[in-house]
């Protein structure tokens, strides 16, 4: 918001904030935002110029280590120790699992520690580990 409209005015309505958002949210996102939580933060970057705000945004996604990953909401069935719904996160490195609409990373599984796996429509069978030490993970995309 400070990038596109300068420093928070009061006059701002939700409808403006959630088209901004949708200029760099995925559209599945935008709905489900706070736009208090947005306003709060717009109100933190008071005297900020344009360009400062754009490398404040642009440094906060590459501290993310998984800033260029491919991320898909999933149902996973193979462990009660974590929720059911997760996000997989797709990159160059490997396969990771993390806790829903979170940075917080469950697990990493590196491309070479997959021993198999079995695609499906929407399902997806991943075998991980060694030849002697295996496991299964059964992840259900959700659309």
């Amino acid at each position: 918001a400070q990038l596109e409209l300068g420093d928070c005015a009061d006059t701002v309505s939700g409808p403006e904030y959630r088209t901004i958002a949708s200029h760099c949210l995925p559209a599945r996102i935008v709905p489900s935002i706070s736009i208090e939580g947005v306003v709060q933060h717009h109100q933190s970057l008071r005297g900020m110029s344009q360009a400062e705000a754009k490398k404040a945004f642009l440094n906060f996604i590459q501290s993310w280590p998984l800033h260029r990953a491919t991320i898909f909401d999933v149902m996973q069935s193979f462990t009660s120790n974590w929720p059911r719904v997760l996000w997989l996160a797709v990159d160059q490195i490997g396969l990771h699992l993390l806790e829903h609409r979170s940075r917080n990373a469950l697990c990493t599984y590196e491309y070479s520690s997959i021993l198999s796996y079995s695609p499906a429509l929407n399902c997806l069978m991943i075998i991980t580990g060694t030849d002697k030490k295996q496991s299964k993970v059964i992840l259900t995309i959700l659309k």
